[in-house]
């Protein structure tokens, strides 16, 4: 009941500070030297959106790899399934850990130009996010539909993200796409609806 606490209070915070992180202080502006410039313009917003934005997908990521560790260690049909993404969430901390380390260079950047520069390595990493957490996602969610320890709705909580993260990688259409961007905030609202259920499952476990 612990675990289940634990990971539920991750996934409904994770998220949340994210988007405060994301659409409250972070700017709002797409390319490399677009962010970059915005940036470096309001140092005090562009630090406050990285911190926030960076330590919710973190938390995401923690909440993440503690559920599907959970789906792996259930002996259930869908186990099997959960073990790959359990590892690949765990990985994408360092990744989110770097991207922090990006955003700061980016504000401390000499000039606009070193300032695209460490933008264009954060996009680069970008693609490499997206198909990574899209096939963690899409695996999650033949764990859970498997597993049958949620409901089915649980598991389509992942799918649209799992396949769309991957298909905005390959046709480079980003994350302010309105399909992108459409699945992403699914995801968020389907994190907190996830942790939520853990938590009182939780709190009726011990009580």
């Amino acid at each position: 009941m612990e675990s289940k606490m634990q990971t539920g209070v991750l996934l409904v915070l994770g998220p949340i500070i994210a988007l405060i992180g994301w659409m409250g202080f972070y700017p709002q502006a797409e390319g490399p030297a677009e962010i970059a410039k915005a940036l470096m313009d309001d140092p005090t917003m562009g630090t406050i959106g990285s911190l926030l934005g960076y330590t919710g997908m973190i938390t995401i990521m923690l909440g993440l790899h503690y559920f599907t560790s959970r789906l792996a260690n259930s002996g259930s049909n869908g186990a099997s399934y959960a073990s790959v993404p359990s590892k690949l969430f765990l990985v994408m901390i360092a990744f989110f850990i770097s991207g922090v380390g990006l955003e700061l260079a980016t504000i401390q950047a000499d000039s606009l130009s070193q300032g695209q520069l460490y933008q264009e390595i954060t996009f680069a990493l970008g693609g490499g996010f997206g198909l990574v957490v899209g096939g963690g996602l899409l695996l999650t969610a033949a764990s859970v539909i498997l597993s049958k320890s949620y409901h089915l709705l649980v598991g389509a909580i992942f799918v649209l993200p799992g396949i769309i993260l991957p298909i905005s990688f390959l046709t480079q259409s980003g994350p302010n796409d309105p399909i992108s961007m459409a699945s992403w905030m699914s995801l968020m609202f389907g994190l907190v609806a996830i942790g939520i259920l853990d938590i009182r499952s939780a709190r009726q476990g011990n009580g």
